[in-house]
């Protein structure tokens, strides 16, 4: 980031400005889109009409949206690559010029510009802050950012479903390949391929030697095994037909089933002693003739495989083809210390390192949330800033963060989807600022009980518990002192309340202590005040209860429909 003050000049005054809006156009759609909202919220935070212009040449002070002919001949720079997400904005004379590459990263200017100078915050999917004001004066800003990851996924739900959310807050990679104003969002098809394209239902009667050898028999619902040629083959002629069918992607998934039964067949043990003893170097032995054949029909494309389970320890004597992503999994993890520190996590950040050295794009599958009980309080906010600096110190291109992905509810899923797109941009930011910001914009005559609640969850993370992809309400993290003060923080928030809107707010995080309490008793059993009041609060909300728990099913499990 680079800031340089030099002068000054009034952008609005009393709802009235002198500027207009220059976006030219043979402009991309994102760099229009961009244009055309600078103006919308400028209106909404001055008053003043900010008219958009196509006219390069056009007189007085001027907002330039993009890089053109003109912006290039006052900025003296070159122009970016187009999906150069590196953006700058600076002021020339009286004049704003915001450009990066074409793709987001004039857009990403431009929303950094309204964020960083005027205040805007997208928080949530329906709260967007937008400051009021009379009068803004220019300090002749010069300001450059760039991403520390290329590729960026906090998988909640806001950002999943909603694609403007997710362009304000620079996320730009997502489940499912996107086009839209915003410049799209790049993805990988599919997980686990090898067991779609080499299916039991198609294969297994007439040829069983395609499956893995397991303790000297051929297994059904084993991996594949991939010394065989036939497997390669099919593979390749399935994923070229996989590009073909879906060209909107980037990346195609290549890559093992969801299980440790690995081929111990001769011809499998063969190659991967070639390459370490590792099982994962036979699983990018195949992935490279994979790559290899879709570069030659589909150079632009990329192939992506899982470095997972039996296959997560990086291989010897073999590098990824520049065209193969790979997938490293935090999969057995500890959660709630970092991933470069924490003794737990060794094994895991040697792998890291190892990938690091033999993959030209290296991408991370991460968890964020507690996938067994959605709703209660899981302390890994300390964990974040760390852990995606790490990422970035190792090679790293992307990162996807598992969160709850299913719906827009649990615990605290509005605040750590904005803070993790933010610390996916630049993960050197203060965590507590972070979340001290959001708490007081979000709750507002609530905020410092909420953000004292936030620290409480927090510093549990201090304890010798290592918490893994889920915690359980009955975990002794959860002490009843802790519970006890958290309730009675929460409460005073909620008291704070001034609107119906604040207490809605507070009662989703009241919320995780009622799902802690609540899944401290048997199913059936325990206070029957608590138990109705957990119940009425999900009727209300109806947020989901865990991964694979709707709070339906819930009602359904319980008796209670």
């Amino acid at each position: 980031m680079h800031i340089v003050t030099l002068s000054a000049a009034n952008l609005f005054k009393d709802g009235k400005t002198d500027y207009s809006i220059v976006v030219a156009q043979d402009a991309s759609e994102s760099e229009k889109t961009a244009a055309k909202e600078l103006a919308m919220y400028l209106k909404q935070i001055s008053g003043a009409e900010f008219p958009v212009t196509n006219n390069l040449n056009r007189s007085g002070k001027c907002l330039f949206v993009g890089y053109n002919a003109r912006t290039a001949q006052m900025a003296g720079m070159s122009k970016p690559a187009a999906d150069d997400e590196t953006f700058v904005y600076k002021t020339v004379g009286d004049n704003l010029l915001v450009f990066g590459g074409s793709k987001r990263g004039t857009m990403y200017g431009v929303f950094a510009f309204l964020e960083n100078e005027l205040g805007v915050r997208w928080y949530t999917a329906d709260y967007t802050k937008i400051p009021k004001r009379k009068a803004f004066t220019f300090n002749n800003i010069h300001r450059s950012e760039k991403p520390a990851l290329k590729l960026r996924y906090p998988m909640y739900y806001v950002c999943t479903t909603n694609p403007a959310w997710a362009a304000h807050n620079r996320s730009n990679y997502n489940w499912n390949a996107q086009k839209n104003q915003y410049g799209g969002r790049e993805a990988c098809l599919g997980a686990h391929t090898l067991g779609t394209y080499i299916a039991a239902d198609d294969y297994w009667d007439s040829h069983p030697e395609y499956f893995a050898e397991r303790n000297g028999k051929r297994t059904k619902n084993a991996q594949r095994c991939l010394s065989n040629n036939d497997v390669l083959n099919i593979t390749i002629k399935k994923t070229l037909q996989s590009i073909k069918s879906n060209p909107d992607y980037l990346y195609y998934d290549v890559s093992q089933l969801d299980n440790n039964d690995f081929c111990e067949c001769k011809k499998c043990k063969a190659i991967e002693q070639k390459y370490g003893s590792e099982h994962s170097g036979i699983i990018l032995w195949f992935v490279n003739k994979v790559a290899e054949a879709v570069e030659k029909q589909y150079p632009g494309k990329k192939v992506c495989t899982l470095a997972y389970q039996y296959g997560r320890t990086a291989p010897k004597n073999i590098v990824a083809r520049k065209n193969v992503a790979i997938r490293l999994c935090t999969n057995n993890c500890c959660r709630s210390h970092a991933l470069e520190t924490c003794p737990e996590n060794a094994s895991f950040k040697k792998d890291l390192q190892g990938w690091s050295r033999c993959a030209q794009e290296l991408m991370i599958w991460d968890y964020v949330a507690n996938f067994y009980q959605y709703n209660t309080p899981y302390p890994n906010f300390a964990t974040f800033a760390d852990n995606l600096d790490f990422f970035a110190r190792n090679n790293v291109s992307a990162t996807l963060l598992l969160g709850q992905y299913q719906s827009a509810s649990g615990e605290f899923n509005e605040l750590k989807a904005w803070m993790l797109a933010k610390l996916l941009w630049n993960p050197k930011q203060d965590v507590d600022k972070l979340a001290k910001e959001f708490i007081s914009d979000y709750y507002g005559a609530a905020s410092s009980y909420v953000f004292s609640y936030y620290q409480l969850c927090k510093n549990l993370a201090k304890s010798d518990l290592h918490l893994k992809n889920g915690i359980e309400a009955n975990s002794p993290l959860f002490t009843d002192s802790f519970i006890a003060e958290s309730e009675k923080l929460l409460d005073r928030a909620y008291r704070k309340c001034k609107t119906q809107q604040e207490r809605n707010r507070v009662e989703d995080v009241q919320a995780q202590i009622l799902s802690l309490r609540v899944g401290r008793t048997s199913l059936k059993s325990g206070s029957g005040d608590l138990r109705l009041r957990y119940n009425n609060y999900l009727k209300k909300r109806t947020p989901r209860i865990n991964e694979n728990q709707t709070t339906e099913e819930y009602f359904k499990q319980i008796g209670d429909i």
